[in-house]
């Protein structure tokens, strides 16, 4: 289900180092632009930890669970400014179009 080898802890610690930071980098521009909430660092460890996964998966059900966890926070991340009008379309259009194929896949007959 997840392999553990020297692939993944190098995937890992890229990861874990990127999404750091950008945290680092973020904290001044959410401070300027009124948008410092919680859900920005929720979403990217949502979103840090669903590569780690897609690095380990060994399996065609963890690939999907890795993907999912990996793609959901980043729709969300896409109209992470709400005030700003332009930012709901991406969010609503993208996060539509994402959750269409796995509901098409639920209904699909064998």
């Amino acid at each position: 289900m997840f392999v553990a080898d020297r692939f993944t802890a190098v995937v890992n610690l890229t990861v874990l180092i990127t999404a750091g930071l950008s945290i680092l980098l973020a904290l001044d521009y959410l401070r300027r632009t009124g948008m410092d909430r919680n859900d920005y660092y929720l979403l990217l460890l949502f979103t840090a930890s669903g590569i780690m996964f897609m690095a380990g998966a060994n399996d065609l059900i963890m690939v999907f669970v890795a993907l999912e966890l990996l793609s959901i926070p980043l729709y969300v991340l896409s109209g992470f400014r709400r005030p700003n009008s332009k930012a709901r379309r991406p969010r609503s259009s993208t996060f539509c179009w994402a959750c269409s194929p796995p509901a098409s896949w639920s209904t699909a007959s064998p």
